[in-house]
């Protein structure tokens, strides 16, 4: 017979097993798998018949299927991109593998999309204020395509109903010159010249993209990061080149173009550049070490141009106030 402190032990442990899954969105087979682990390896030394695993099981999936916990901001994992509130620059958005949050400088989470989805492809109308693009997971498995909200984030809806678009779009821009043509990544340079109701392969993609941005001088350019460096398109995907010339190639984590042509880029390992589109002339903005590891998502203040935030590759929010000069936490 089990006995009560046996039960106790495996109730923790099963729900540490839920809350383990739930910050890495396992799915309900991966929470009982979790149990099970923990059942033959924990407690070697105790006879768990079937009844008692049945009777631990169901309360299990009840917990597990029970409302999901508020989450804190250092437990949110996979941030896929992050903008600026137009309407109060003091919080941001971010879309991320727990959902669509807003943050504020205290930490403070206001989640929208109530169904939880896992965003992957994320982008700001360059107009538009509170009118984003994104793709991804919904909260209860599958693929969001191609979907876009009008509230920011409060609200979102599918796009493409009328034809198939990219099943998930792991990185996505607007371009700032024709806003209705939006590029992705998926098996190829994906682009739609309908605001995201149509889709075309038009293009190639360079090996292991890690960011993506659309000119805002010129149409069909685009650049993307990858471990080779930037890279640039001025075809639409038909053929790339390096952007910047230099004998050691570094991986470019990240690649980010306001509506007037600044752009900016992470070098890993070596600095942060700002680059003007119409003169072609180049600055360094911070040394890499100045950083907890590479920045791999940043947005600009549309109404204060030295007003920027960052994503580091540890999911850390960063400000600056001087326009990429000096970083500090945003969350103060």
């Amino acid at each position: 017979m089990v006995s009560k402190a046996v039960l106790i032990l495996a109730g923790k442990a099963s729900r540490s097993a839920i809350d383990s899954s739930k910050t890495h969105n396992h799915s309900e087979r991966e929470k009982v798998y979790a149990f099970i682990f923990f059942a033959h390896s924990a407690l070697p030394m105790i006879r768990i018949g079937p009844a008692f695993l049945a009777v631990v099981l169901v309360l299990m999936m009840s917990e597990a299927n029970s409302a999901e916990p508020e989450i804190s901001l250092p437990r949110i994992t996979h941030i896929h991109g992050v903008a600026f509130d137009r309407n109060d620059t003091s919080h941001v958005y971010i879309g991320s593998g727990h959902g669509f949050f807003r943050v504020g400088p205290d930490g403070s989470l206001e989640r929208f999309a109530t169904d939880r989805p896992d965003f992957k492809g994320f982008a700001v109308h360059p107009s538009q204020p509170t009118k984003f693009v994104a793709s991804g997971h919904p909260g209860g498995g599958g693929n969001l395509e191609f979907i876009a909200t009008e509230d920011a984030g409060r609200s979102w809806s599918r796009l493409n109903e009328a034809a198939p678009a990219p099943a998930k779009v792991h990185f996505m821009a607007i371009s700032a010159l024709n806003p209705d043509v939006v590029y992705g990544t998926h098996g190829g340079l994906q682009v739609s010249r309908d605001a995201g109701a149509t889709w075309t392969i038009e293009g190639k993609i360079p090996n292991g993209v890690l960011d993506i941005a659309a000119s805002a001088t010129t149409e069909d350019t685009i650049y993307v990061g990858t471990p080779q460096g930037l890279m640039v398109s001025r075809n639409a995907g038909k053929s790339w080149t390096n952007a910047f010339k230099s004998k050691k190639k570094r991986p470019a984590t990240m690649v980010e173009i306001t509506p007037d042509g600044t752009l900016f880029t992470f070098s890993h390992g070596r600095r942060l550049i700002t680059f003007d589109e119409a003169t072609r002339k180049g600055k360094i903005l911070a040394s890499a070490k100045k950083f907890d590891g590479a920045l791999i998502h940043l947005a600009v203040d549309p109404n204060n141009k030295a007003h920027l935030v960052a994503v580091t590759q540890y999911m850390k929010l960063l400000v600056s106030e001087d326009g990429g000069k000096t970083w500090g936490k945003f969350v103060r």
